[in-house]
């Protein structure tokens, strides 16, 4: 009797040791399947918001250096590369590709008074940009181009932060353009870990390329890989100045990756700046968080 007591309390012990690990792996699956997802989803959000933040830090430093009257000034921002990790349960990590120069986009000033054509130049500014590899958000770039930030995701683009170019709509137009030029050879480097981009000052003021003010016609040519950002960019600085399209100014693709902005003045007096500050961008490896 005692012996069949001992082999009941052994087979009742197996049994909730199994239904144990029964619980365990269902609920294990249950958050595997229904949580995990969503944590991880909502870990690589907020990764991509802070690598807005990075990548807004490098705008503000381009911006910087180009009013500090200092040559081979350096400034380095660090940028996190991967993200999204949820200790212990998901520790797994996005990652990224951050890139110098992988497009050459350039910016051409076009200028005329009554005469005709009297200016046209190009510049080839380079880029600065970060591509997303995330596992459960949906990927994002980040891009610096002709001195603007531009955000895009899926087929979708905006100027998140803009370039140095002002218009302004008083007793006369006024357009200034600084255009910002990244040099520096290719560079790209994929990682999930914090890489910096070092950024050095090759002029110690920004240099006036051009500058009239009695203009009839002031064209900006951008070509971009997101020319839908910038033809929204422009169509809502000039309709905030005032401006009236088709009458003041215009815009049109010249091609699937450029726009030509085009304000017009018909009293002769469109004031127009342009001047231009060059940096070398270098990419280096800061910290592994692996």
């Amino acid at each position: 009797m005692k012996s069949l007591t001992n082999s009941d309390t052994a087979i009742s012990t197996v049994v909730s040791a199994v239904l144990i690990l029964g619980l365990i792996v269902t609920v294990a699956t249950i958050i595997n399947v229904s949580y995990i997802p969503e944590w991880k989803t909502d870990a690589e959000y907020s990764h991509m918001t802070g690598v807005l933040n990075d990548m807004s830090d490098l705008k503000s430093s381009i911006d910087l250096l180009s009013v500090v009257d200092s040559q081979n000034t350096s400034i380095s921002v660090p940028v996190k590369m991967g993200g999204g990790e949820i200790p212990i349960v998901a520790p797994g990590k996005s990652s990224g590709t951050l890139a110098v120069n992988d497009y050459n986009y350039y910016l051409t000033v076009k200028a005329s008074n009554s005469s005709g054509e009297i200016y046209n130049s190009s510049n080839y500014l380079g880029s600065i940009s970060y591509r997303s590899n995330n596992n459960y958000y949906v990927d994002k770039v980040f891009g610096y181009e002709n001195g603007a930030l531009i955000v895009a995701q899926d087929n979708r683009s905006v100027i998140k932060l803009s370039p140095q170019i002002t218009l302004q709509n008083k007793a006369n137009v006024s357009l200034d353009i600084n255009a910002v030029c990244i040099k520096g050879g290719t560079n790209t480097i994929s990682s999930n870990n914090i890489e910096e981009v070092q950024l050095i000052s090759k002029s110690s003021f920004s240099h006036t390329l051009y500058q009239d003010n009695n203009l009839t016609q002031v064209s900006v040519v951008v070509s971009s890989a997101y020319p839908g950002a910038w033809k929204q960019y422009f169509n809502t600085t000039a309709k905030s100045e005032g401006l009236t399209y088709n009458i003041n100014y215009k815009l049109k693709n010249t091609n699937r990756n450029t726009v030509n902005f085009t304000v017009n003045s018909t009293n002769n007096k469109i004031d127009l700046t342009v001047t231009n500050d060059s940096f070398i961008a270098r990419l280096t490896p800061l910290l592994n968080t692996r």
